[in-house]
């Protein structure tokens, strides 16, 4: 019998071993591989706040990965001796723009080198504007000035983001566009061809309504402007540009309505990333999920279709905006019944019913939390996972 112990309290863990000849069982499809999303910012936070639990914490900026780059070296081989192939990177406008709108580019040399170095492949967010982690708009401080001082002026609370103009927040709608389509251009032009990179993506989770960081404003990013970032995205590069989505793969004519014009344009250099979180399916979509996702691909055959977010953390309204760290100590046993109840038993019925390639595990930052606290079996199923892809799914053909 297994235990898990932090702190004063321990917890029984399931025989660990049983599970993983499990998953030694399963049948990916050719050309696996795993993958996930890494947000250094936040990884860095998590990470010093089981550090602080610890008493190890010296002080300093809670989530500066420039100066804490020890973590995430630390991060980077933990993920690479799990097995993950490729991460998709998100570094924020406020890494990357300073007064002025001087653009920054050191922290993207820094982290694409530091991949090169731990040799997992770069998939890039570009945004420009959504994000992945809530609330998802993230803007530039003149652009936010500009919109604070609309939003005080008119009382508005959402804002639609076009080529053309928001009648009733003109100033912001045209100073978030024309921030989007220059940073947007100003990226790509410098790292569209970068070999250190796969692919790209652009926004995230589109068409959702999204909140801006630090106002209560929502945005909706119109059609018209993402075909608008795919143009000029072309033009820069020819890696592949990735679209992922919450429109779930049963709602087909939802999904042909809404990327079919996109994907017009981009043919075969386009990815649609499905993000699909078991916890939150009823039985019904569970039951026709690998149906689903097989209609999919048939409709969109000329684009990969991918899991850009495929659940691999606990989900609870309760413990929203707490720390991995604290989260861990306080629920021992909720954590491990995801992973050992909910995470492992879903993975046929999701990752490997619909035989798709990229399998991107959200979830990284309780990953490694787990691993700092000792809590090692998450961990060891990723690899685990990695391996049986790599033996089952062969080469593509």
């Amino acid at each position: 019998m297994e235990f898990w112990k932090f702190g004063k309290k321990k917890i029984q863990i399931t025989e660990g071993g049983v599970i993983l000849e499990k998953i030694r069982k399963l049948a990916f499809g050719p050309g696996s591989e795993l993958s996930g999303t890494f947000f250094p910012k936040k990884e860095t936070w998590e990470a010093v706040q089981v550090l602080k639990k610890m008493g190890k914490w010296r002080g300093g900026s809670e989530n500066d990965w420039i100066k804490q780059q020890k973590i995430i070296e630390e991060n980077l081989s933990t993920l690479a001796e799990a097995g993950f192939k490729s991460l998709r990177l998100v570094l924020m406008p406020d890494e990357l723009i300073g007064e002025g709108g001087v653009y920054n580019w050191k922290p993207v040399e820094k982290i694409l080198d530091l991949m090169v170095k731990y040799r997992i492949r770069a998939d890039w967010c570009t945004g420009p504007i959504d994000y992945p982690y809530n609330p998802g708009i993230r803007l530039p401080k003149e652009v936010k000035n500009i919109l604070s001082q609309e939003i005080k002026e008119t009382g508005r609370n959402q804002i639609k983001i076009s080529m053309g103009i928001d009648r009733w927040m003109p100033k912001s709608s045209e100073a978030i566009r024309e921030f989007g389509l220059n940073f947007f251009e100003a990226f790509l032009k410098r790292y569209g061809k970068d070999k250190r990179i796969g692919k790209f993506y652009i926004g995230n989770e589109w068409p959702d309504l999204h909140g801006i960081e630090g106002t209560k404003v929502m945005a909706n990013i119109s059609k018209d402007f993402m075909e608008e970032l795919i143009k000029r995205g072309q033009k820069l590069t020819d890696k592949k540009i990735a679209l992922n989505t919450n429109i779930h793969p049963s709602n087909l004519r939802r999904l042909r309505k809404t990327f079919n014009p996109l994907f017009e344009i981009l043919r075969d250099q386009g990815v649609l990333g499905i993000d699909t979180y078991p916890t939150r399916e009823g039985k019904i979509r569970e039951m026709i999920y690998k149906r689903s996702v097989k209609r999919v691909k048939r409709e969109f055959w000329k684009q990969e279709i991918e899991l850009t977010e495929y659940q691999a953390e606990l989900y609870d309204d309760d413990i929203s905006g707490k720390s991995w760290a604290e989260i861990m100590e306080k629920y021992k046993k909720r954590v491990v019944e995801f992973y050992q109840e909910v995470f492992f038993k879903k993975l046929e019925t999701y990752a490997v019913a619909g035989q798709i390639k990229r399998v991107g595990m959200w979830g990284i930052p309780l990953l490694l939390t787990a691993k700092r606290m000792g809590y090692d079996f998450p961990l060891e199923m990723m690899k685990t996972i990695s391996e049986t892809m790599a033996k089952r799914g062969g080469k593509d053909k």
